[in-house]
C-alpha cells in the first residue's frame, strides 16, 4: 500500500513539473572570428539581427540585416550598404519599427546616425544627429516619433530629445548640475519617459530625483526623494506604467559603499512625502543558497541580529540589476550577484554586440546597472585584467507598494565574462516561475511550483540533425532572454561534427534555439 502511495505522488509530481521543449533553431555557418551578429528581439514579431560582416562594396561598410519570425525561418535578409566607421551603439524596436543607432567614428564627438527599418514593409529611414557637444552616450530609446538620449557632457548628466519628422535636437534644460549621477532612462506605456538621477552632492542630505516628460520632452512630474543618512543608492530602475503605480527598484549600500547590502523598493507618488524601503540580503529567502547551508544559516543569523540591534548590514555583495516585469500582483526584479576576477583576456572575442558595457558614469564601479541599449561592439577596455564571475541570480516579487512578497534564486556555476551583462532570465510559467542560465551547450532550469516545490534540470541544447554531435562549444559567445509570454531564445556558437557526412563533416554555426517553458 506504501509503495502504491510512493509511487502515485512521483507520478503526481512528474506530471506537475514544468515541460521544456525546443520547437525551433536557426543556424548560420561562421567561420571563427568573425563578428558576432546582435539580436534584437521584437516580441511576437520575432527577432532582428545585424551584423558587422567585414566587407566593403564600393567604398561603404557591408552590414548584414535579417529578420526572423517566432518559428525562426528568415523572412527578409539584405546587405546594408553604409558610410565606413560607423560604429553600433544602441538599438530599440517599437510598434514595427527596428532602430540602429552608429555613431560615426570612435569618440564622442561625432555625429550619431539612426537607422529606421520597418519590419513589415523593410523600407528604410536614415537620420544624421549632429552633435552640438561631446555627449558620452549611455541610454538610448526611442517613443513615438522621437529618439531619446542620455548621457553625459565632461561629468554632468543630460538628456537630449530628435524630433525625427522635424529633424530637431532639443537638450533638457535642469540637468547639467554637479554631482548628480543618471541612474535610469525609461519610456513608459503611456508614451512618456521617466528619468532617475541621484544627487551625491551633500553627505547629509542625498536625493533620489525621478522625472517624467512627454515625447517633446516637457515635464510632467518632478519627484525628489531624500535617501536616509547612512545609506546610499548604488543602481536603480523604474517601472514603464504598464498599470496605474510607478515603482523605482534597485539595490542600496552602506555609506559610500560600492557593494550592495541588499534591495530597495520606492513607489512615486510625488503629491505624498514617501519613504524609500531597504531590504537587506537576509530578508531575501533565498538570497544565500549559493553558500553550502551552514555557511548560508551562520551568515544570516548574524545579518538578523544585526536588524535586531539596528545594526548596518556586514554581508555585502555586488549586485547587477537587470530588468521589471509588471504583474497583476505588483513588481517583478531580476537581479544577479557576482565579483571581479582577475585572469588572462587573450581568449576573448571583444566583439559580442550582446554584452553591456559599463555605462559612461563619471562615478565608475558607483553603477552596476548597464543599460540594455549601451551595447558596445568594440568596449574600450580590452586591455583590461579584470572579469566578473556571476554566481547567483535572484528573483524578487514586490507588491503594489513595494513591499517584499517572495523572491526566488538559483546558483550560477562558474560563468565568467569580460563586462558585467545580463547572464539569467525567467519567464512565468501557469504551474509558477522558471529560472534558467545557459553554460555552454547546457540550459540549467530551476522551476519553481505554486507549492514553492522546486526541480532542477538540465536540458541540452537541441541540434539540428539526429546525426549532428557537437565538438566544441563557445563558452564567451552566447547567453539566453526571455522572448515573449513562456517563451525564450538562446543562443551560441558551436563546432559540429555531421557524423553521417563523410566528405565534410564539421561546420562552424552561429545558433539560435526558441525554448518554450509550460
Amino acid at each position: 500500500m506504501q509503495f502504491k502511495l510512493c509511487l502515485l505522488l512521483i507520478l503526481l509530481a512528474s506530471n506537475l513539473c514544468a515541460q521544456i521543449t525546443q520547437p525551433a533553431r536557426y543556424e548560420i555557418e561562421e567561420k571563427q572570428g568573425v563578428n558576432s551578429p546582435l539580436i534584437i528581439s521584437m516580441k511576437e514579431y520575432g527577432l532582428a539581427l545585424i551584423q558587422d560582416i567585414d566587407k566593403t562594396k564600393d567604398r561603404k561598410s557591408l552590414w548584414l540585416f535579417t529578420l526572423l519570425d517566432t518559428t525562426l525561418h528568415e523572412k527578409y535578409k539584405k546587405e546594408l550598404a553604409l558610410e565606413p566607421r560607423l560604429k553600433l551603439v544602441g538599438y530599440d524596436f517599437i510598434n514595427t519599427d527596428v532602430y540602429l543607432l552608429f555613431r560615426e567614428g570612435d569618440t564622442s564627438f561625432h555625429n550619431l546616425i539612426l537607422l529606421k527599418i520597418n519590419s513589415d514593409t523593410y523600407i528604410e529611414t536614415s537620420y544624421t544627429i549632429k552633435q552640438q557637444v561631446e555627449f558620452k552616450l549611455s541610454h538610448f530609446s526611442m517613443l513615438n516619433d522621437a529618439a531619446i538620449f542620455g548621457g553625459y557632457v565632461g561629468t554632468e548628466p543630460a538628456v537630449i530629445v530628435y524630433d525625427l519628422a522635424k529633424d530637431n535636437l532639443k537638450i533638457l534644460p535642469g540637468f547639467f548640475l554637479a554631482d548628480n549621477e543618471l541612474l535610469d532612462l525609461r519610456v513608459n506605456k503611456n508614451n512618456t519617459f521617466n528619468v532617475l538621477l541621484i544627487d551625491r552632492g551633500s553627505k547629509e542630505s542625498k536625493k533620489l530625483i525621478l522625472r517624467t516628460y512627454d515625447f517633446e520632452g516637457t515635464q510632467l512630474m518632478d519627484d525628489i526623494v531624500e535617501i536616509p543618512k547612512g545609506k546610499t543608492i548604488i543602481s536603480g530602475i523604474t517601472s514603464v506604467l504598464e498599470r496605474d503605480e510607478l515603482m523605482v527598484l534597485g539595490a542600496w549600500g552602506v555609506e559610500r559603499s560600492k557593494q550592495a547590502s541588499g534591495f530597495f523598493s520606492l513607489l512615486i507618488d510625488p503629491f505624498n512625502k514617501q519613504s524609500i524601503r531597504f531590504y537587506c540580503y537576509s530578508d531575501i529567502k533565498h538570497a544565500f543558497d549559493f553558500m553550502k547551508p551552514k555557511r548560508a544559516e551562520k551568515i544570516k543569523s548574524k545579518e538578523v541580529g544585526n536588524q535586531k540591534k539596528e545594526r548596518n548590514p556586514d554581508f555585502k555583495n555586488p549586485l547587477h540589476v537587470v530588468k521589471i516585469e509588471e504583474t497583476k500582483e505588483g513588481f517583478v526584479l531580476l537581479a544577479e550577484m557576482y565579483s571581479a576576477y582577475a585572469g588572462s583576456t587573450s581568449n576573448w572575442n571583444y566583439y559580442n554586440p550582446n554584452s553591456s558595457s559599463y555605462s559612461y558614469s563619471p562615478y565608475f564601479g558607483l553603477n552596476p546597472y548597464s543599460n540594455r541599449y549601451s551595447n558596445a561592439p568594440t568596449p574600450s577596455y580590452n586591455n583590461r585584467q579584470y572579469g566578473e564571475q556571476i554566481f547567483h541570480t535572484l528573483v524578487v516579487a514586490f507588491d503594489h507598494q513595494g513591499n517584499l512578497i517572495k523572491d526566488y534564486g538559483l546558483p550560477l556555476e562558474n560563468i565568467k565574462i569580460m563586462s558585467l551583462e545580463q547572464v539569467s532570465d525567467f519567464v512565468n510559467i501557469p504551474s509558477g516561475l522558471a529560472q534558467v542560465y545557459k553554460k555552454e551547450s547546457d540550459l540549467i532550469l530551476n522551476i519553481t511550483e505554486a507549492n514553492d516545490l522546486v526541480t532542477q534540470d538540465t536540458v541540452k541544447i537541441q541540434l539540428k540533425n539526429l546525426n549532428d554531435k557537437i565538438k566544441y562549444e563557445s563558452s564567451e559567445d552566447g547567453g539566453i532572454r526571455s522572448w515573449y509570454k513562456n517563451i525564450l531564445y538562446t543562443w551560441g556558437y558551436s563546432s559540429i561534427k555531421d557524423t553521417d557526412n563523410t566528405a565534410d563533416p564539421s561546420r562552424n554555426v552561429f545558433y539560435i534555439n526558441k525554448v518554450q517553458v509550460q
